[in-house]
């Protein structure tokens, strides 16, 4: 009994966190009679599926909250058939931003026997480090005032840039910091307002950058590097739908720059691989042979111009030797002249 009283309080705790744990998962899964009559009562959701029921005339508000940018909101509408006595229906699913500005419609009339799909979607970008959403399920023609059931999926898709956890930033001070290597990418302007993918590449004095962009499908770019002052220094756009990008940079001092991939065609195809490669720059056989010639040059010429001071020198210094001699021989000839006599 003393055992079976020791692991009781154990027991509750472990019934008490699967409990909640039950709770905390079927949040996204439980049935919503109703969504909120207004943006501001819009009622908050998470990714998952809902069976849900709407009134006649009367819209739902739902709120989706935390999108980060470089995911992909996607947001489905199940409507089920009614009995073949029934009226026609139209159905509007709506999305619209923080702001409450539409950002995407799609609606459907169905008779009574068929089924539709209504689905919205959006792709954040980096203008804001988190986003909200609104969505706005309404139907507008039914003869019938009872509540109208149909099912409500969410879910997010991740198109993350170079390898990291985040959309790369469209303006300067968002650009995304990466090194040499293949990547990949992604832009999106048909569904949001990704339209350019902006990085920062740490170049030394000397070095080479060379971009290769490759476009998956049959998009179009423009690719810009601009130095450090944010200048631009290069630009490079496709030669046509689908074609590779390449463009290079050779940096005279130490600096980062920045790389701009820009989207210049409304296309489904928004994927694209990006191969940075980084080189020192090389000294051909004969720089260095020139370069070898002229320090041997200039060593001669040193030693030749040390040679001829020497020399001089030595000359200056032998002077009062010479002076010496005219002296004893002046002498010796005053003193010959003076015996003759």
């Amino acid at each position: 009994m003393k055992t079976m009283e020791m692991f009781k309080p154990g027991i509750l705790i472990l019934m008490g966190i699967f409990l909640i744990g039950s709770l905390v998962i079927a949040s996204a899964d439980e049935s919503l009679l109703e969504g909120g009559d207004s943006f501001n009562n819009a009622v908050q959701i998470e990714p998952g599926s809902y069976d849900c029921n709407i009134s006649k005339d009367n819209p739902d508000y739902y709120k989706i909250i935390n999108i980060t940018p470089g995911q992909k909101l996607i947001i489905k509408a199940d409507i089920p058939a009614v009995e073949s006595g029934s009226a026609n229906r139209k159905m509007e699913l709506s999305l619209y931003d923080e702001e409450n500005q539409q950002l995407m419609l799609d609606e459907e009339h169905l008779i009574p026997d068929e089924i539709g799909t209504l689905t919205v979607f959006r792709t954040a970008s980096s203008i804001k480090s988190s986003n909200i959403f609104y969505l706005k399920i309404q139907e507008e023609i039914r003869t019938t005032d009872d509540p109208y059931s149909y099912t409500l999926d969410i879910s997010i898709e991740d198109y993350f840039d170079a390898d990291s956890q985040i959309d790369a930033g469209n303006i300067f001070d968002t650009a995304l910091e990466i090194t040499p290597g293949d990547y990949k990418g992604y832009l999106e302007i048909d569904d949001g307002d990704d339209d350019k993918d902006i990085y920062i590449i740490s170049m030394q004095s000397g070095e080479n950058l060379d971009v290769t962009i490759t476009p998956k499908g049959y998009a179009k770019f423009k690719v810009i590097i601009y130095d450090q002052d944010r200048v631009k220094a290069s630009e490079e756009i496709s030669a046509n739908n689908g074609a590779i990008v390449r463009t290079s940079y050779n940096s005279s001092i130490s600096q980062d720059i920045y790389l701009e991939i820009n989207k210049r065609l409304i296309s489904s195809d928004k994927e694209y691989s990006l191969i940075l490669t980084l080189e020192a720059e090389e000294v051909t056989e004969t720089e260095s042979t020139e370069s070898a010639t002229e320090e041997t040059s200039t060593e001669e010429a040193s030693i030749e111009d040390t040679y001829t001071e020497e020399a001089s020198g030595d000359d200056s210094e032998g002077l009062p030797g010479f002076e010496v001699i005219f002296a004893l021989a002046g002498l010796l000839t005053v003193i010959c002249l003076l015996k003759r006599r």
